[in-house]
């Protein structure tokens, strides 16, 4: 016998007031669902064998919790109007998670742990904030936050790992933070106070940033193997630092805007790629290329750094070590 339960709610601000809850367990599994009608809030707990779990709620107070422990997870909220939040902890097996919320104080909070992780957070309007944890085995996330205060973080720790961060308008943060395996991230930030920062980790890395105008910031660490990191901003403040290490190493910095940008990159490995492209004027641009101790190869290590600077009152510095390095710098 499979253990599940489906608790559908739909709340909406004004209407009569009611109140339902149910307990009982199964097969070592127990289930809790409870409502509040105008003041919604809902909690679902589940233990062991086909879980499955959904809230519904369409205005006011709301609140959520669902908490499943072990093999078919699922799990679903939907919130629509007024002071939104949404706990989703999920353990063994299928994850998967899905939380929808529209307008007001939006918050979620979503934790995974292993097999098939997945995980989609859409928040629409007001002081959104979205938090991802994803531990072992598929992981995914994505995150899409529209207007206001937005953050998200999310941390992914082993195998398939992804993560999209969307977000669009207002005082955007994005952390996403990648352990071990086929990492990549991207996130796409656009007005406002944007800052993103990537930490990736052991294996096929990948990082795309790109941020539109106003406070610009931006930082990339990889470490070890397929790195690649792609950084654009557009106007504003602009800063960019990208630090690779390893294998396979390839930077590329797009800075667009009036003036004063700033970008920094760091390589330390064999055959290390860096092209920086700055417009305006007053930028600065600093390009190291070395060969990681212990290699033995630092004479067969073939830098290559291209640095193209519009406008007037640019500075460009680029320090290459090993053999066979090539530096071209362009201002104009």
């Amino acid at each position: 016998m499979k253990l599940q339960l489906s608790v559908l709610v739909a709340a909406i601000a004004l209407s009569t007031s009611a109140m339902a809850s149910e307990e009982g367990s199964h097969h070592g599994g127990g289930h809790h669902g409870g409502f509040h009608n105008g003041n919604n809030s809902s909690e679902i707990n589940q233990t062991g064998y086909g879980n499955s779990a959904e809230t519904n709620q369409i205005g006011y107070s709301n609140a959520t919790t669902q908490l499943q422990t072990g093999w078919g997870n699922d799990s679903s909220v939907m919130q629509r109007g007024w002071d939104n939040s949404a706990d989703v902890t999920q353990n063994g097996w299928g994850n998967r998670s899905s939380v929808y919320q529209q307008g007001y104080s939006n918050s979620t909070d979503v934790s995974q742990s292993g097999m098939h992780n997945k995980s989609s957070v859409t928040q629409n309007g007001r002081d959104n904030y979205a938090a991802v944890s994803q531990n072992g085995m598929g992981n995914r996330s994505d995150v899409s936050q529209e207007g206001r205060d937005n953050v998200a973080d999310v941390t992914q720790n082993g195998t398939h790992n992804d993560s999209v961060v969307t977000q669009n308008g207002r005082d955007h943060y994005a952390r996403v933070k990648q352990n071990g395996m086929g990492h990549a991230s991207d996130i796409a930030q656009s007005g406002k106070d944007n800052v993103a920062r990537v930490d990736q980790s052991g294996s096929l890395n990948d990082s795309v940033i790109v941020q539109k105008d106003e406070s610009n910031y931006a930082k990339v660490t990889q470490s070890g193997t397929k790195q690649f990191s792609d950084i654009y901003q557009s106007g504003k403040d602009q800063v960019a630092i990208t630090t690779q290490s390893g294998y396979g190493n390839d930077a590329k910095v797009v800075q667009e805007g009036i003036g004063d940008n700033y970008s920094s990159i760091g390589q330390t490995g064999y055959n290390d790629l860096a092209d920086v492209y700055q417009g305006g004027y007053d930028n600065v641009s600093s390009v190291s290329q070395g060969a990681a101790a212990g290699m033995g190869m630092m004479n067969l290590s073939r830098n290559t750094a291209t640095i193209v600077q519009q406008g007037y009152g640019n500075y460009s510095s680029v320090t290459q070590m090993g053999g066979g390095n090539a530096a071209n710098v362009y201002q104009y």
